[in-house]
């Protein structure tokens, strides 16, 4: 019960906090699409958004799995468990790292 209030918790504040400051951008947004070229512009703070949302995530598991590693006392289902989260949080990563070359790589093709 304790695990899952504090996981609930944790996550409505990573939801909270970058969700104010994107309520923020979008009275900027309306100024910024003028050009179709300013689409590029969208997508790329999306993008960084998303991004820092997903590194910021994959710390967290990161730092959970490391810690479940530590605590785990020998226990083979624990130290598998704390293996995957910190595997996962890394391949969130890396999945994170790749879309943000794809934006850089779609914006060099359309020529922004």
């Amino acid at each position: 019960m304790n695990k899952t209030l504090i996981s609930l918790i944790l996550l409505s504040l990573l939801v909270m906090v970058p969700a104010g400051s994107l309520l923020a951008q979008a009275e900027e947004l309306e100024e910024i699409v003028s050009t179709p070229g300013d689409i590029l512009v969208i997508i790329e703070t999306v993008a960084d958004w998303l991004f820092s949302a997903l590194i910021i995530l994959a710390s967290l598991f990161i730092v959970w799995g490391g810690f479940e590693y530590v605590t785990a006392g020998g226990d083979d289902t624990k130290i598998i468990s704390a293996r995957s989260k910190i595997k996962n949080a890394l391949i969130g990563v890396i999945i994170a790292v790749a879309a943000k070359g794809l934006v850089a790589v779609v914006r060099s093709i359309l020529g922004g």
